[in-house]
């Protein structure tokens, strides 16, 4: 048997274990073998068992091991399982490890550097093609030890052009098919090895692609394994740039999916690879975006440059080298035109794609970045709160030194992305759709755009999208109720906080906003986040983190405070909503107040916590002076106004030069003048004294004098003194019905100039039929002067007898002509007659049998005199239906 199995491929010396070790006898013997023992051997296979080849395998000697391996691959079958269980038991895994990792005899004709790698990995193939043995095959110690051989075999010459390289990958995918192998692949860069092989091996059959592809993406394991999956990283993007055919959309998807993983130790690690690689990148996006791809691919590419924006900021879209590659602002150009496509194919459409939910939050990210990269380095606030001057820094000098026409597209395509987003809002609002899952990536853009950029003629557009965006709440909450987003700080309101405090000023946007509800929305976010019942959503944050609760308190408090100080009464819809805000409030207002009294904190901190607690006393107080006169109650509100009133005169002193001390006073004032218990209860806190303090301050502004006087005189309870009853006024402010009734009434206004119509608008009945008789008329005469013949319009003419005087095209008056002139006069078909309009005169037409220039009596036909009245008026028609018409 021995004979047998080396008489054909054994023909060198074979080297088992250590280089220097000495050939077995039996290759000696094998193979001086000659064509008669071939022959005798293959009548002696003929009584070959499986257990004599297992007999073999089991032997002491590698040379036993060596031949029965050989005799087995003919006499087992390779998709019998329990047959290969059985082979594999006997053979052991020790040996084939030494089997493959031997050398062999490099060079003239007896190389034998491959020939035992090869069967080594031949019969390990055929087990790892068998997922029954996965299991035996991932408890064995030596089959994991040979990680770093199957990846050194795919970074041969040799073994790449040799048919065995098929083995090496199915031995791979067995072993990355745990979590065992996973590891010890990963700890020898087995990813990027993966993506070096499929840059060499391009052109291969598509089985091998789709093992390489399987093996790949079980490696592609970020959070597991950081270190190795940011190396495979810039391979992949080589071969983003180099590939041919499909292999680089194939790899597009991967990439995507690895650069999305936010882990800091893979971030850490992308960042420690340096930069050249980010070129690259750009390069292969480049590429694939200047080349018509369907969208299934788009949506991989813009996730890609997402992916890079996120972890590279604006150096990778826009690198600052002057020589660099896209450093003119191509590249980003690209960017937000790609972006700016697909939003507009996405959203303005009436019938929207499936995957919209994929693609569009992409496409707005983008845009969103693209905003925060032109808002870094912009003009800076003076101390006085004036404009201040020009901060250019190098980012923002990039911009600046752009081509203007390209800043000039891009602003277009900005512009033309923000209105797709208003006309998908629209929509929602019309079909009264409130748990849309992209309404929150657009706020988060919204936010920002408003934010950042003057851009007036979306201002009316808000205030129509306002319903849509205060009612709407994100798809993870179990329900889509407004109550949810009310109790949910997933509520996608929360990225407009900012901006809509910036526009509370504006009377139309401040209505839709509280006619929508929208301060209550934001309170009870405010409450939620308080209470801890509720996180809010930051699936999409920049640094992946979520906000803190008084951070977001404090944006709301802002907030509500411009409206409820220009519409006091809006607190009427839910009393005790606002009421329970401000109790909630008032341990922040207390710390805060501690820092600002601090001697630990720098002057920064203390200006912040300072105009924190202006901000909390100016709500509070909003909220109670439009409380009814008779609500309050002693037992719930009295420990919390004492509690604001230390705050206030503890602060006072600090903050009363401010201009929004002032507002803080003035709200005070109202609603002590509403309330006596606030009254009494300022008074008992010496706030009088106080204020009688601040009086000697030398930096108050007119408005803080005012404020502060009208504060003293209602403390005095003079009520019949101007103090009191400005107070009062301010206190009451618009009737919430009155205030109602004009928000319905600036809602609809809104809506209806920016109403797409369904229906053509109406067209006076008269323009038409003077429009339609001019065409008419002028049609005729170009007749008249191609035939030369003269029509007279002041008949009724039978429909027959111009068909027996005119037959077709014989006096070269065109069928189509008569059916229009038909059309014009609103011929009934069913009378066979058509009537048309103008002066009652004679009418000469011309006869067919006679020459072209013969006239006709007008006693040969009948005539009638016309009725100028209309009877039936056309109904209204378009302006570019008449253009058809024409």
């Amino acid at each position: 048997l021995i004979c047998f199995a080396f008489a054909g491929p054994a023909r060198a010396a074979v080297t088992m274990g250590t280089p220097s070790a000495p050939p077995p006898a039996a290759v000696k013997t094998a193979a001086g073998a000659t064509a008669g023992n071939h022959l005798a051997a293959g009548e002696l296979l003929k009584g070959v068992q499986l257990g004599d080849c297992v007999k073999l395998l089991g032997g002491s000697s590698d040379e036993e091991k060596f031949a029965g391996l050989l005799l087995v691959t003919k006499v087992a079958q390779p998709d019998d399982a329990p047959t290969m269980r059985r082979v594999l038991g006997a053979v052991g895994m020790k040996f084939l490890y030494r089997l493959l990792a031997s050398p062999g005899s490099p060079g003239g004709a007896g190389d034998t550097s491959l020939m035992y790698q090869c069967m080594a990995l031949n019969v390990l193939a055929s087990f790892c093609s068998l997922q029954e043995l996965w299991p035996e095959l991932h408890a064995q110690t030596d089959f994991m030890r040979m990680a770093p051989l199957f990846l050194k075999a795919l970074d041969t010459n040799e073994m790449m052009m040799h048919p065995a390289i098929d083995s090496v990958l199915v031995c791979l995918a067995c072993m990355a098919a745990s979590e065992i192998g996973t590891r010890a692949l990963c700890k020898h860069r087995g990813a990027a090895a993966v993506a070096a092989f499929m840059q060499a091996q391009q052109d291969a059959e598509p089985e091998r692609k789709e093992r390489s592809l399987f093996v790949l993406d079980t490696l592609l394991t970020p959070a597991e394994n950081p270190g190795a999956t940011a190396e495979a990283v810039p391979k992949i993007a080589q071969v983003l740039v180099d590939g041919k055919g499909v292999i680089r959309l194939e790899l597009l998807p991967r990439m995507e999916r690895t650069l999305r993983c936010r882990e800091p130790a893979f971030v850490a690690k992308l960042h420690s690879l340096g930069l050249a690689w980010h070129g690259t990148v750009r390069e292969a996006l480049m590429n694939l975006l200047q080349n018509k791809l369907p969208t299934k691919h788009r949506r991989h590419i813009l996730g890609v440059a997402l992916a890079m924006c996120e972890h590279f900021g604006q150096a990778w879209a826009l690198p600052p080298a002057a020589g660099a590659d896209c450093a003119d602002g191509k590249f980003v150009q690209l960017l937000v035109g790609m972006s700016n496509i697909e939003l507009r194919m996405r959203l303005e459409e009436s019938v929207k794609p499936e995957d919209n939910v994929q693609v569009v939050p992409v496409a707005l990210a983008l845009i969103e970045k693209t905003l925060q990269y032109l808002s870094e380095g912009g003009e800076a606030e003076g101390e006085d709160g004036t404009a201040g001057t020009l901060t250019k820094t190098e980012t923002l000098q990039k911009w600046t030194d752009m081509d203007v026409e390209r800043l000039l597209k891009m602003k277009r395509d900005l512009d033309e992305a923000v209105e797709a987003v208003f006309i998908y809002l629209d929509d929602l609002r019309e079909s009264k759709t409130t748990n849309d899952a992209l309404v929150l990536p657009m706020c988060r853009l919204l936010g920002l755009w408003f934010l950042e950029v003057d851009s007036d003629e979306f201002t009316q557009k808000l205030c129509a999208a306002l319903p849509v965006i205060c009612r709407t709440t994100h798809p993870r909450d179990s329900a889509s109720s407004i109550a949810t987003a009310r109790t949910s700080l997933h509520a996608p309101l929360y990225f407009m906080l900012p901006a809509l405090t910036q526009l509370m000023t504006i009377d139309d946007v401040r209505y839709a906003f509280v006619r929508h509800h929208g301060h209550r929305v934001v309170a009870d976010m405010m409450q939620a986040a308080l209470d801890g019942s509720s996180r809010r959503y930051a699936g999409d944050d920049e640094e992946g983190q979520e906000g803190s609760a008084t951070d977001m308190c404090m944006t709301g408090a802002l907030l509500l405070t411009r409206v409820l100080a220009l519409s006091p009464t809006a607190t009427h819809i839910a009393p005790s909503t606002f009421r329970e805000l401000v109790a909630s409030l008032l341990p922040i207002a207390v710390a805060m107040s501690k820092v600002t009294r601090s001697r630990d904190v720098n002057a920064k901190t203390c200006a912040e916590a300072m105009e924190q607690v202006v901000t909390l006393l100016s709500l509070a107080f909003h909220v109670w002076q439009s409380a009814e006169a008779g609500s309050w109650k002693k037992s719930r509100d009295d420990d919390v106004l004492r509690g604001y009133a230390n705050v206030f005169k503890d602060t006072v002193q600090q903050w009363v030069s401010w201009d929004a001390g002032a507002l803080s006073l003035m709200a005070a004032a109202g609603a002590a003048a509403v309330h006596p218990q606030i009254r009494d209860q300022l008074r008992r806190d010496g706030l009088e004294c106080s204020l009688a303090e601040c009086m000697t301050q030398q930096t108050l502004e007119v408005l803080n004098v005012e404020a502060v006087v009208s504060l003293v005189g209602v403390l005095k309870g003079d009520e019949t003194g101007p103090a009191h009853a400005a107070a009062r006024s301010r206190a009451a402010g618009v009737g919430v019905d009155e205030e109602g009734r004009l928000a319905a009434e600036r809602e609809e206004a809104i809506l209806a100039a920016q109403r797409r119509p369904d229906a053509p608008p109406y067209v006076d009945a008269d323009a038409v039929w003077q429009m339609r008789a001019d065409d008419a008329e002028r049609e005729i005469a170009e007749v008249e002067e191609a035939q030369g013949y003269e029509i007279d319009f002041g008949r009724r003419l039978e429909l027959n007898e111009i068909t027996k005087m005119l037959p077709g095209s014989s006096m070269g008056l065109p069928g189509a002509t008569l059916t229009r002139l038909e059309e014009f006069a609103g011929k009934d078909r069913t009378s066979g007659t058509i009537a048309v309009t103008g002066t009652p005169t004679a009418t000469v037409i011309a006869d067919s049998a006679a020459t072209a220039t013969q006239s006709v009596s007008s006693s040969s036909v009948a005539t009638h005199k016309i009725d100028t009245k209309r009877q039936d008026p056309p109904p209204p028609v378009a302006a570019d239906g008449l253009e058809a018409l024409d």
